[in-house]
């Protein structure tokens, strides 16, 4: 088998129809026999769309995706394609939302524009692979399409998972799309209150105080050029996907202030160019992984008000660039460890309300900001806390 570009648009097909049907789409093949509806195939944890915007998203990302499972490689559009489907407009609906069928949208053709064409002509896909030229003349994907764009709005995680997985295909890609057509995916208010930012080197994700209440996917792991990621005061809810652990470009991962649970992965340790930690206010249960251990670029680490428990690890200790450390309101049992307070340039240091016991180690000079208070401590005041407020 020859691994081409088809090869990464098929996988982008199945990933956006995983995102809509909320299971793998191999059960599909029994619908077909059927000619199911659309909406028969929708993740049924949601409500059935009420929006036409929303429902003419979620047309638009159908026939896309159908169209990149195409059996025959040559019929499947190429990542550039793609881009500018989703950059020229939202599906019409032609009939009510409950009458689409799946084989009506796996028959669809996709007009496009042929951006490398000095002519700028308009291309169709069909399913068998064919194209032909249309008698109208285009001028690429002009600037009032691309308003429209962004003027557009969908509430559903789902369409913001795939424009992001759709500008990961499209980054990465020899082929690359237009410059103003890859800005038109990330200044879609698809992303509602969210800003993010962008160069040819990295992408930067800020989604917080917003009113997401859907869980993180794991495809999240598709965005390999990711750096910064806010998700703070959400309702998110669920786990932390062991997946995030593959951004290994990640500086600064913010998912504060949710109704995440589960226990902090140890996948987590992946993130060896994390500088900054938030996963504090959730509901996370278990021990602090000792994985976290080889995030040697960490500098500022907030797991507060949580369920933590367990010791804390003394492998912190390896963790020489830490300078902020906040465990308190956990469950966290067993002693402080030397090594974490004889870190080279630790400055604050909150570990209180927590079940901590023992006697408290002496501290390393760094330390300027403390509190042990509501724990089980016993013993004398090391001479060392002169040095701490």
């Amino acid at each position: 088998m020859v691994v081409t570009e088809k090869c990464d648009i098929y996988s982008f097909g199945v990933v956006v129809l995983e995102a809509l049907m909320g299971r793998h789409p191999g059960e599909l093949v029994s619908l077909l026999d059927q000619n199911a509806m659309l909406i028969d195939i929708l993740d049924p944890r949601l409500s059935p769309p009420a929006d036409q915007m929303v429902m003419q998203d979620i047309v638009l990302a159908s026939t896309i995706a159908f169209a990149c499972l195409r059996s025959e490689p040559k019929s499947r559009p190429t990542k550039k394609h793609v881009s500018q489907e989703f950059t020229s407009g939202k599906k019409q609906i032609s009939k009510p939302f409950p009458e689409i069928s799946i084989t009506e949208l796996r028959n669809q053709d996709i007009y496009l524009v042929d951006s490398d064409s000095d002519s700028d002509i308009h291309m169709c896909i069909s399913p068998k692979g064919q194209r032909s030229e249309s008698d109208t003349a285009g001028d690429g994907i002009n600037q009032e399409i691309l308003r429209m764009l962004s003027e557009s709005s969908s509430s559903r995680l789902v369409v913001m998972w795939g424009a992001l997985f759709l500008y990961t295909f499209v980054a990465e890609s020899e082929l690359s799309a237009k410059e103003f057509e890859r800005e038109a995916l990330l200044n879609t208010s698809w992303w509602n209150n969210g800003v993010i930012n962008n160069t040819s080197d990295h992408c930067n994700l800020s989604l917080g105080s917003n009113s997401l209440s859907a869980n993180i996917p794991s495809e999240i792991s598709t965005l390999s050029k990711l750096r910064y990621l806010n998700l703070d005061q959400n309702n998110l809810t669920g786990t932390v996907p062991p997946e995030i652990g593959s951004l290994q470009n990640l500086v600064s991962l913010d998912l504060s202030n949710n109704n995440l649970i589960g226990s902090v992965p140890s996948t987590i340790g992946g993130l060896i160019n994390l500088e900054e930690l938030d996963l504090s206010n959730n509901k996370l249960g278990g021990p602090i992984p000792i994985g976290i251990s080889d995030c040697s670029m960490l500098q500022n680490m907030k797991l507060s008000n949580n369920s933590l428990s367990g010791s804390i690890p003394i492998e912190i200790g390896k963790l020489l660039k830490l300078s902020f450390i906040d465990l308190s309101y956990n469950f966290i049992n067993g002693t402080i460890p030397s090594q974490l307070v004889s870190l080279p340039i630790l400055i604050f240091l909150f570990l209180s309300h927590n079940n901590l016991s023992g006697v408290i180690p002496e501290l390393f000079k760094p330390i300027r900001y403390l509190n042990l208070s509501y724990n089980d401590l016993e013993g004398e005041i090391p001479m060392s806390l002169q040095y701490s407020t």
